[in-house]
Order: structure tokens, then C-alpha cells, then sequence
């Protein structure tokens, strides 16, 4: 190596370009970000998930919604920009017509296939958001016996109101692990396992569920290599589920209703993403990226969900909250995300399931797959939209 002139060694292996350094904490001013800069850098690959600030992240996650937003206002355009992003996966539209004329028959009820997705079949039932100020007071407070009056601040005033925001960077800037609810709210160092219950156990009570040794589970756990890994870009998996979506649709039409809202906030998406990060500063750029590949999946790919103002923000919500709880080591306490997003703790916990099963489960994406999302359906959706002249 020693003896090969440089220059000779560079023509030999193109560099790639360099990538962008990560932006401090603050340094980037989301005002500031500029998309057409953005795409540029997560086209060339001088971006990526890794390099990231937070408020790209919330750019991202915004005007992916707000796109698909204005596309499925306009059937021909949403259904011209499907057929692109589907060619790409392999699938050709004489194929899809096919596959959903195949599910049509064979299930049980009759769907009207002259339409995309019927965008108004669906009435608004939830309550509107109810955004709330957090008291000035610590987190740690959270595990007290504390009434839900004290910890709700009723706001009425108008709460895009920069100068009626209370200053809470003080109990959010400590990221104590006290703040954050881990996976399981029960000590692991405290589980009993003695089954037998007592004459005085209520008897509509379930029994625990057997412990199963260690042992017992290595011996049944299959090492095999699993066909479609999460490190890779699995798009026979995707190409998979575009396929199979049309049966699921009619099945899922009933899990929508308790995203739609009786009237829009009012506060924009990205006002509404910059909530979030002010008081749930923990979630990661990772989550909100997640939310972004899941959310583009499920209303372009898959074409399950009509996106609209109306529900747009509990999907925001349902999105992110599965992403955190999946990927993120801690996370704020199920009420006070509750109070942050502005909804009840019931209700959160419905869109929570309900997302849960409008997405199979399937939550987790790799790295791979959502670095391919940024460079390449991201900036497909933005420029479409931007020929369009929507």
C-alpha cells in the first residue's frame, strides 16, 4: 500500500460523501431547517437516522403527515402516487387488481373496490383534545397520592401562546430514571411465584400463569436464521402485506372511529410534535422516525387508514407511543403522556391497542428500512407533492 501514489489510490474506490455531524442539543432551530437542504442530505447519504437532530426528526414526521394529508384529498393524485411507490416494491397495477378481486371474493363482506378508501365513512365520535399545563412542580411527585385536580392545569387561554407557556425546563432538563415508567411497573426482585391460592383469594381472581424454567425455554427456542431479519430491507415482507391490506381494510374500518375527533385542535401538526418534545423530552429521534415509516406504510403502501385533520393527531399520538414503548430503554408514566397529548388515560390506552392492531403488530422497523424510507419514499412523497402543486 505503501508504493500506491494517492491520487491513484482515490480513483481506485470513490469515497462516499461525508457525512453531516450530528447538530448539538438546541443548535438547530426548527424555523431554520430548510426541506429542500434536508432531502439534498438524506439523498446523498450525508444524513441518515444517526445524524439526526431532534427537530428534523418532528420536520420529518410533520410534513409526512401533512402530505398525505393534502394527496388524499385528491383520489387520482393518491392513487398515481401509490401505483409509483408499489412499481418500486415489484408490484405492478394488473397484479394488485388481481390480488384484491381474489380477496374481494373470498371475503365474507361485500366491498365496493370503485374507490380507494371511503374517506368519510367514518363519524367523528372522540372528544376534541383537551390540552392541559403541567404544574410547576417536579415529576417525582408523579408516584405520590396526588389528585388528578392538582396535576392538571385547566388552560384557558390560547396554549400556542409562547408568553402563557409556564416554564418547565427545569424539571425536564434532569433526565432522572425516576421520571419514566420502565416496561413492567411490578420489581422483577419481587415475583412470587407460589400459585396456590388462599380461601380468602377472591374467587373471580386469575391464577398466575405457571413459571417456566429457564432451561425448559432455551431447549424449545429454535436458533434457526429467521427468513426475513429486521436488519435487512425486507421488501418481499412489505410486498407481502401490500397484497394481503384489501382483506384487512373492511376487517379494520371499526378500529378508526376512536381516532376521529369532534372538531380539529387548535394547534398545527408540528405545533402539536413540538408539545411533545418540550414536555416528553425523552423520546428519541428514532421513535419519531418510526412513526413516520409506520404512518406513510399503513395510508400509502397499505392504503388502511384515511388520514385527515380529524384524526391525524390521536395517530400522532398512537404512533408514538407504540414506537417508545417498543424501542426506548424509559418513558414517561402512561398519565402523564396522557396529559401531554391531551387525552384521557382511557383513551390512550385505546388508541394505543386499537393502533396496536390496525398495524398487526408490527412496530419495530430496522435501521436499514428507515434510512430507505428518508432517502428514498420521503423525498419521492415530497417531491410529488411539489410537482403537483399541492
Amino acid at each position: 500500500m505503501a508504493d500506491v501514489p494517492l491520487a491513484e489510490a482515490s480513483t481506485s474506490s470513490p469515497q462516499p460523501p461525508p457525512e453531516k455531524p450530528v447538530d448539538g442539543d438546541g443548535s438547530v432551530d426548527i424555523s431554520d431547517i430548510n426541506l429542500h437542504e434536508l432531502l439534498n442530505d438524506l439523498s446523498s447519504g450525508q444524513r441518515n437516522i444517526n445524524r439526526l437532530h431532534i427537530n428534523h426528526a418532528i420536520v420529518i414526521l410533520s410534513r409526512t403527515l401533512e402530505h398525505i394529508i393534502k394527496l388524499q384529498q385528491h383520489p387520482d393524485l393518491y392513487l398515481e402516487f401509490r401505483l409509483q411507490q408499489l412499481k418500486k416494491l415489484g408490484i405492478d397495477e394488473e397484479e394488485l387488481r388481481i390480488i384484491e378481486t381474489k380477496n374481494q371474493k373470498q371475503s365474507p363482506i361485500k366491498i365496493d373496490t370503485s374507490s380507494v378508501i371511503d374517506r368519510s365513512g367514518t363519524p367523528p365520535l372522540s372528544p376534541p383534545l383537551k390540552f392541559a399545563k403541567l404544574n410547576n412542580r417536579s415529576f417525582e411527585e408523579d408516584n405520590n397520592d396526588v389528585s388528578e385536580d392538582n396535576f392538571l392545569v385547566e388552560d384557558s387561554n390560547d396554549s400556542t401562546s409562547k408568553g402563557n407557556e409556564p416554564d418547565l425546563t427545569k424539571h425536564l432538563e434532569d433526565d432522572n430514571p425516576q421520571n419514566y415508567e420502565s416496561f413492567y411497573e411490578d420489581n422483577i426482585d419481587d415475583i412470587n411465584y407460589d400459585l396456590a391460592l388462599g380461601d380468602d383469594d377472591d374467587e373471580d381472581r386469575l391464577p398466575f400463569a405457571a413459571y417456566i424454567p429457564i432451561q425448559s425455554l432455551v431447549e424449545d427456542s429454535n436458533l434457526e436464521a429467521t427468513p426475513f431479519p429486521i436488519t435487512d430491507i425486507n421488501i418481499e415482507k412489505i410486498k407481502s402485506q401490500v397484497l394481503n391490506s384489501s382483506r384487512k381494510r373492511s376487517q379494520n374500518q371499526h378500529l378508526l372511529k376512536v381516532f376521529n375527533l369532534v372538531k380539529v385542535p387548535p394547534v398545527s401538526i408540528e405545533q402539536f410534535l413540538l408539545r411533545i418534545k418540550q414536555y416528553s423530552p425523552s423520546i428519541s429521534v428514532t421513535s419519531y422516525i418510526h412513526s413516520a415509516f409506520t404512518m406513510f406504510k399503513m395510508t400509502v403502501l397499505l392504503d388502511l387508514i384515511p388520514l385527515t385533520m380529524n384524526n391525524v393527531y390521536r395517530f400522532i399520538v398512537a404512533s408514538i407511543r407504540c414506537a417508545t414503548k417498543n424501542i426506548e430503554d424509559v418513558y414517561q408514566k402512561q398519565k402523564v403522556f396522557a396529559t401531554v397529548v391531551g387525552v384521557s388515560l382511557k383513551d390512550l390506552y385505546r388508541i394505543e391497542v386499537g393502533f396496536l392492531y390496525l398495524c398487526d403488530f408490527k412496530v419495530i422497523v430496522g435501521e436499514l428500512m428507515l434510512n430507505k424510507f428518508l432517502s428514498h419514499e420521503f423525498s419521492d412523497l415530497c417531491e410529488f407533492i411539489k410537482v403537483s402543486n399541492l
